[in-house]
């Protein structure tokens, strides 16, 4: 007689877990309670922040770049790693002659 796996048995939840796209409750939870929190707090900032500026500027300054990287994207560097060497103004000379030519501008 063969064994039937125990998650296909009748009535066994095991291994299910949640439906595709519900959320976590405690992830949920979390996140209402830090919006609650941001909501109470934001119209009190500037004057926290005013407060922090007239103490210590250095902390100020501290501050208002954590901040900063919380809003504006970071910059990479880029690497490019291609044997040729690319000349670019020929590049967008030919390309410009060739927006020309296909709109029957040839001036």
């Amino acid at each position: 007689m063969s064994r039937i796996p125990i998650n296909e048995q009748p009535n066994c939840k095991c291994g299910i877990g949640r439906k595709a796209g519900s959320h976590n409750a405690l992830t949920t939870h979390i996140k209402e309670t830090i919006a609650m929190i941001a909501d109470e707090e934001l119209p009190k900032l500037a004057e926290t922040m005013d407060s922090i500026r007239k103490k210590s500027p250095v902390n100020y300054a501290k501050l208002v770049i954590k901040l900063a990287e919380l809003i504006l994207p970071k910059k990479q560097e880029v690497e490019i790693t291609n044997d040729e060497a690319i000349d670019v103004k020929a590049t967008l000379t030919d390309l410009r002659e060739k927006l020309k030519t296909e709109n029957g501008k040839d001036s």
